[in-house]
């Protein structure tokens, strides 16, 4: 009995991003690209024409933004998942939309603190290990961590899938912000020593 592959829509309006995951998912034998394309346009009319199990999107596009043509094509079609791609951390509406939160950067400004703010919304984290250095996760209880692009697909293939999976993510890695992130916590400590040393001033 032969496996069915993912069917992936790709939609970037950079060719160069385009290419890059294509090749990165022709790697994959569960895999399969039935369409690419850069505007929202074009994505919802190839999403009709193709329905495709998982579309990976850009968040912003010459003609619209991804968030709205996620919401059209998941209207039409609301079995298809979708990964958002952006390169702005903050973006609220992204955020708002998003399933999984992918971090897979070797390094960079900033990235522990993206990886602690998907953990602080709930959205089930997938990051490389240099990402999740550092953070006090412990990998499979609060986030997921790929040592390369293979076992990252796989972890989010699986958080898309496996609702069980995704709540126990999203709870233990809320759970791990306020038990550890938030100020009133992170201070405790300071302040302990700090109020011991007025008492003996």
């Amino acid at each position: 009995m032969t496996q069915s592959k993912v069917a992936i829509m790709l939609v970037d309006d950079h060719e160069v991003v385009r290419v890059g995951l294509r090749t990165l998912l022709d790697r994959r034998a569960g895999f399969a690209v039935v369409a690419e394309v850069g505007t929202v346009a074009e994505a919802v009319s190839a999403a009709r024409e193709t329905h495709p199990n998982v579309i990976v999107m850009d968040v912003r596009l010459p003609d619209g933004n991804g968030v709205e043509a996620c919401r059209e094509i998941r209207g039409e079609l609301p079995e298809t998942k979708v990964i958002m791609l952006t390169s702005y951390a903050d973006d609220e509406a992204v955020y708002g939309r998003a399933r999984v939160f992918i971090e897979a950067t070797r390094s960079g400004g900033g990235t522990k603190l993206k990886v602690l703010n998907a953990l602080a919304r709930g959205l089930p984290v997938v990051c490389s290990p240099q990402a999740a250095e550092g953070i006090e996760a412990v990998p499979g209880e609060h986030l997921l961590v790929a040592q390369d692009e293979h076992a990252m697909a796989g972890h989010i293939a699986r958080l898309l899938d496996d609702a069980a999976l995704w709540l126990k993510l999203s709870e233990s890695g809320r759970e791990l912000i306020r038990s550890r992130y938030l100020a009133e916590t992170a201070f405790a400590p300071l302040e302990e020593v700090l109020g011991g040393a007025a008492a003996s001033a």
